[in-house]
């Protein structure tokens, strides 16, 4: 089950309270799962019945590099790109959620479709789709990024965000700490980092699948 932020206090008590009566009188085994985005709606009893809380919150560097790993497996499986270019990915897309990934990814993959069937068409040649063999390069996913806002960027948003996780403070983690070769090192406030910048790595940032005969 779900409960959204919306509805009125009375609609909200009225479930609590159905739910209370439930959960105090049912013999029967049951796995119950709920989720909330806003736990401060609910009544202490309430909250106190479930056995664990969770909080889940946005995925750091190691789980955004497994999210794209997923994403780009279904299309792309022969696809590589050096430490040194998943760090500049993940760079850029610190703060998208794993849908907003999954949809760059695929928009990204229908931009280069669209490009190779105009490129055939300019050629004069005929494009035949299932021949055709996704392609996907750093550069591209980064162009991809800019054409986006995460949702996490919206100050309205952001604010909501910070309020549920502190509201959600004695919650447990999803996640685990970040122990993947790409967790990012706390620095200083005027620390330089020995990262190279985005323009100096666009030069050779393209990598396009090998894709096996």
């Amino acid at each position: 089950m779900g409960w959204e932020s919306g509805g009125s206090g009375g609609a909200m008590a009225k479930m609590t309270g159905e739910l209370l009566s439930w959960l105090q009188d049912h013999t029967t085994p049951v796995f119950m799962l709920a989720t909330i985005n806003r736990l401060g709606l609910l009544p202490a009893e309430l909250v106190r019945r479930f056995k664990y809380v969770w909080f889940l919150g946005n995925p750091h560097n190691g789980a955004l590099y497994e999210i794209f790993q997923i994403h780009l497996g279904k299309y792309c499986p022969n696809l590589r790109f050096t430490d040194s270019q998943w760090r500049i990915l993940l760079d850029e897309y610190r703060g998208c959620s794993p849908d907003e990934i999954g949809k760059a990814v695929e928009r990204t993959l229908e931009t280069n479709f669209h490009h190779q069937v105009q490129s055939a068409k300019e050629q004069g040649k005929a494009f035949n789709p299932r021949k055709y063999l996704p392609q996907i390069s750093l550069e591209d996913l980064l162009t991809e990024r800019q054409n986006f806002t995460p949702a996490s960027a919206n100050k309205a948003i952001s604010d909501q965000l910070y309020a549920i996780k502190q509201d959600a403070d004695f919650a447990r983690p999803t996640s685990g700490r970040d122990t993947s070769r790409f967790a990012r090192i706390n620095r200083g406030m005027f620390e330089q980092s020995g990262a190279k910048t985005r323009g100096q790595v666009r030069q050779s940032s393209t990598v396009n699948l090998n894709h096996s005969k």
